[in-house]
């Protein structure tokens, strides 16, 4: 009798103590809840120069995977080729605005008979320097000029965008790959720590202390435990693969990773619109595009107004070398040409309609764009607020199963649990556990979608000559 009430006294202060500690994790919850707060009037008319602090600075080790990638990757490098392309565009089109000038020069040899039946050669040399130019007095020319331009600016601006989401993919799969690397280190653990219940089950069962259920349920969790770490390791193995690609590698390269993740600091964010037109390079690049739709619907409504060119010639055609260099056998033209188009079955007008509507299409993709950038916004902020609330969550939620598990553990060993109620809470904690884990990296994920959404700058850290280390 004694002794039963014994353990009725220990079993009672035991459930008191993970009750008060459920009241003060409770309290501590509600505090770290009061600290959140979902941002609604984050728009701002002012301009804010301050720099945004969405992630904490990255490890050097990211950050040296961001600048090889950044080197090497096949993207970086053909948005880079296509700038080069638009500012071949631009020398192109401005070089209409000035004259040209061609050089030409020949030599022939004939032969002809004369009047005695006799063969006479004659050699001649023609040289000719021609120089000729468009006036562009309506700016027909000056308005592709500028259109060539804009597209080139636009093409610097595509250069930026796919930096940034290079480097925004590139964080995705570290994150990635960090998160499968800790549930493969947590994993392991509860792998060894299940191995040690197997064997202890079994000694526990030859014994007559446990029934060979027990042995049976303990042999279920461990090859329950085995086959997610299989699953961890190849999603793992995956990630790398996936990076090495990004970095411009072959996928199966060595890559010794130690995933140190960044922080992700408490949000607070104030912008305006105008900050995010001018942050975001895929909104700039679709601005200079509208830019450049407009150029050419102003050049191609000025195909009907009359040309002016002006041609200059000067020639020389003798059969002697010395006379070639003499001034006074070159002959000058000087012509002015005006041609305006009349008759052209109506192929103008279309051509000025076509590029109306392709700058229509562009003020549209523009619109689109801009209401995206917004939505992404509004969609990282609100999933910000909504996954850290999640986190604190589970959090607290881990720490009672866990307290939970270590209480239900001890009343087993006391005979006063079933094998089911500790197998059940253990794969119950394990669940959680591995839950906090994957929520704490989702906010981690959902920063560096806000930081993209925002046109943010990453928070890299200076370059540093390791590439022959990995």
């Amino acid at each position: 009798m004694k002794q039963t009430v014994c353990w009725i006294f220990l079993i009672s202060a035991l459930t008191q103590s993970v009750g008060c500690s459920s009241r003060s994790e409770s309290a501590n919850l509600n505090a770290e809840q009061s600290k959140l707060e979902l941002p609604k009037n984050w728009l701002t008319s002012e301009y804010q120069s301050e720099k945004l602090e969405l992630l904490g600075e990255f490890p050097s080790e990211l950050s040296n995977l961001v600048h090889i990638a950044i080197k090497n990757n096949q993207d970086v490098l053909t948005a880079y080729k296509r700038i080069q392309i638009a500012e071949s565009d631009l020398i192109i089109a401005d070089s209409q605005l000035i004259p040209d000038a061609n050089f030409s020069t020949g030599w022939s040899a004939s032969q002809r008979l004369d009047t005695n039946q006799q063969k006479t050669t004659n050699t001649s040399m023609n040289t000719r320097l021609r120089i000729g130019w468009e006036l562009d007095l309506w700016n027909r020319l000056g308005h592709l000029s500028d259109a060539a331009e804009s597209d080139w600016q636009a093409s610097v601006a595509d250069f930026q965008q796919v930096q940034q989401s290079l480097i925004a993919a590139l964080m995705r799969v570290y994150l990635d790959a960090g998160l499968n690397y800790k549930l493969k280190e947590v994993t392991q653990y509860n792998l060894d720590n299940q191995k040690k219940r197997v064997e202890i089950t079994g000694r526990r069962v030859d014994l007559g202390l446990a029934k060979p259920l027990d042995l049976y349920l303990a042999q279920t969790t461990l090859h329950s435990i085995e086959s997610n770490l299989a699953q961890y390791e190849s999603r793992y193995n995956q990630n790398i693969q996936r990076i090495n690609v990004m970095l411009g590698r072959y996928p199966s390269a060595s890559l010794p990773l130690t995933f140190t993740t960044p922080q992700a600091p408490t949000l607070n964010i104030t912008i305006s619109p105008a900050d995010i037109l001018n942050q975001r390079p895929d909104l700039k690049a679709a601005e200079l595009r509208l830019a450049a739709a407009v150029h050419r619907w102003q050049s191609s409504s000025k195909n009907h107004l009359p040309s002016f060119n002006l041609t200059a010639d000067l020639s020389n055609g003798t059969n002697s070398l010395s006379r070639l260099l003499d001034w006074q056998n070159w002959l000058g033209r000087l012509a002015t040409d005006i041609a305006m188009p009349v008759f052209n079955a109506d192929r103008l007008n279309q051509l000025n309609q076509k590029n109306l509507t392709r700058q229509e299409i562009a003020w549209l993709n523009y619109q689109k764009k801009i209401l995206q950038a917004m939505q992404e916004i509004e969609a990282a902020i609100v999933s910000d607020y909504e996954l850290n609330k999640r986190y604190l969550h589970l959090s607290a939620a881990n720490e009672q199963i866990l307290a939970s598990e270590n209480l239900l553990v001890r009343q087993y060993e006391q005979g006063l649990a079933s094998s089911f109620e500790v197998f059940n809470i253990q794969n119950r904690r394990i669940n959680a556990e591995l839950s906090e884990i994957r929520s704490h990296f989702a906010i981690l994920n959902n920063r560096v979608d806000l930081t993209l959404a925002l046109g943010a700058q990453f928070p890299l850290k200076e370059e540093e000559n390791n590439e022959q280390s990995l």
